[in-house]
């Protein structure tokens, strides 16, 4: 059974994640806002403008890739105990 891991934020940073991680058999959802961001052009699922949480529910793991995201979707990952911040 693969992860799901979600990201909030679809820039680069998420991008060279997914990249990154593929090979480790983990699945990758991402939000942005913006549906040019690049991390979606690799993810096996994206999501936009309020669908945030559908990606938090679908996920094992939520994290996110820069500071400028939604703070209730970062909050309501922490209250289901699904929120990681990798350093």
């Amino acid at each position: 059974m693969s992860r799901v891991l979600g990201i909030l934020g679809g820039g680069q940073l998420g991008l060279m994640m997914i990249l990154e991680s593929k090979k480790l058999g983990i699945k990758f959802l991402v939000h942005d806002e913006n549906p040019d961001a690049p991390a979606l052009g690799v993810a096996d699922g994206k999501y936009f403008s309020g669908s945030w949480k559908e990606l938090v529910d679908k996920s094992d793991v939520v994290t996110f890739e820069f500071e400028h995201v939604n703070p209730l979707a970062v909050s309501t990952a922490e209250s289901l105990g699904k929120l990681s911040l990798i350093r």
